[in-house]
């Protein structure tokens, strides 16, 4: 065969491909599009999640829930990515094939309400059988978009120190101040061997929500006075300590770490400490995961020169699809989980 000849049939079967391609996202499209009717009795509530301590416990009694509202429950849990990506192609869609979803309120909730993904709750938490009241004031603000309320808080984190009971004896047990944590961190990491003395997020929003235990207690913040606080002394002093904590201690690639990356490596017992959200604890005594189950051990975050200050932040809430025709039971499914 000719080398033209060939080209050609590279060519051909590109466009076949491209064709093929198409024909399948149209039809892959088609099936998460919206679409008018009453859904039938037999279609499920479909449920997105991360793949949270929350979610799972909730997950193990969602027969409780299906009996309750007489409709079968499809709960998905994923990881942060991998829900963000699902959502990008479901909602760009208009698809009515997620009902509940589980939203970050201060990040991708402000797009999606921009979007108008997210189904206006505020009659609904006004309701006087759903106590609104009884959350906590400032997971209830960050519900709040464009003065519609759009999600219900169901998870608040706070940084815990996972650190190795194995190795803190001699240095007097886990560290108490940011300055004991540095110490401890270089002493005890050997890079030539994998073994790291920190761990921790460094990539995008991630390392910002965990970053912030660290400005808070250098005294920083983030808006000071009105204005940003971001270029403070404190805040300086903050990003200071921490880039040189990933940089002395960390493993390599750090500044690109998100939960997914960091939470194994401490997991798998190649790092001293880990400073991150105390929902995880249940990964580090799961058998199947870990291999620190023994020696795992739980502290408050460290003091800084302003004290210990840890964050305190909404981190995920429960929206219903502005695109769901299972809306009052999507409703029914977050009264009963929140």
């Amino acid at each position: 065969m000719s080398t033209s000849s060939q080209l050609l049939s590279r060519r051909a079967f590109g466009r076949i491909a491209a064709g093929v391609a198409a024909a399948a996202g149209t039809g892959a499209l088609s099936a998460c599009a919206g679409g008018g009717g009453k859904p039938s009795a037999d279609a499920p509530l479909r449920i997105m999640a991360i793949n949270h301590v929350w979610s799972q416990a909730v997950k193990r009694r969602i027969a409780e829930f299906e009996e309750r509202v007489g409709r079968r429950v499809s709960m998905t849990l994923l990881t942060a990515d991998q829900l963000a990506s699902s959502y990008n192609v479901k909602l760009n869609a208009s698809g009515t094939d997620v009902d509940v979803m589980m939203v970050r309120a201060l990040q991708e909730q402000l797009l999606f309400g921009h979007n108008g993904w997210l189904a206006d709750l505020s009659d609904r938490v006004a309701d006087d059988r759903f106590a609104w009241d009884d959350f906590q004031d400032a997971p209830r603000e960050a519900s709040v978009t464009g003065g519609k309320v759009l999600s219900v808080p169901v998870v608040t984190e706070r940084p815990a120190l996972y650190y190795r009971k194995d190795l803190v004896a001699d240095l007097g047990g886990p560290p108490r101040t940011l300055e004991a944590l540095m110490e401890g961190a270089r002493e005890l990491t050997r890079r030539k061997d994998g073994f790291y003395g920190y761990v921790g997020r460094g990539q995008r929003s991630g390392a910002v929500s965990q970053w912030s235990s660290f400005l808070y207690s250098y005294g920083g913040d983030f808006v000071v006075d009105g204005r940003s606080g971001i270029g403070s002394a404190e805040a300086v002093a903050a990003y200071e300590y921490y880039g040189r904590l990933l940089a002395g201690s960390g493993p390599p690639g750090a500044t690109n770490m998100s939960l997914e990356q960091a939470l194994p490596i401490f997991a798998q017992g190649k790092a001293a400490f880990f400073v991150d959200a105390d929902a995880i604890y249940s990964s580090f005594l799961d058998p199947k995961v870990s291999r620190v189950r023994e020696t795992v051990g739980f502290a408050p975050f460290p003091a800084g020169p302003a004290g210990a200050k840890p964050h305190n932040i909404p981190s995920w809430s429960l929206g219903i699809n502005a695109f769901s025709r299972l809306r009052d039971d999507a409703w029914e499914f977050i009264r009963w989980a929140a």
